[in-house]
């Protein structure tokens, strides 16, 4: 039974480790997309840079398996 808690407990703890990985994932989605409505109005190459700055910070998380 000890084997049974221990799978759930680690199993509780990955889907909140993933929801986590995705709220921050959603916040610099939102803060992008702010920053290219700001750069499509001004053309501004600084709030260019900024944009990207923030994606390359998504492409460090790793993608969600399937499992």
């Amino acid at each position: 039974m000890r084997k049974d808690r221990n799978g759930l407990e680690d199993t509780r703890v990955k889907e909140r480790d993933n929801m986590s990985k995705q709220m921050v994932i959603n916040k610099i989605t939102k803060e992008a997309d702010k920053l290219a409505i700001q750069y499509n109005k001004t053309k501004d190459p600084g709030i260019r840079e900024q944009w990207f700055k923030l994606l390359k910070q998504i492409s460090s998380y790793p993608q969600p398996s399937d499992k």
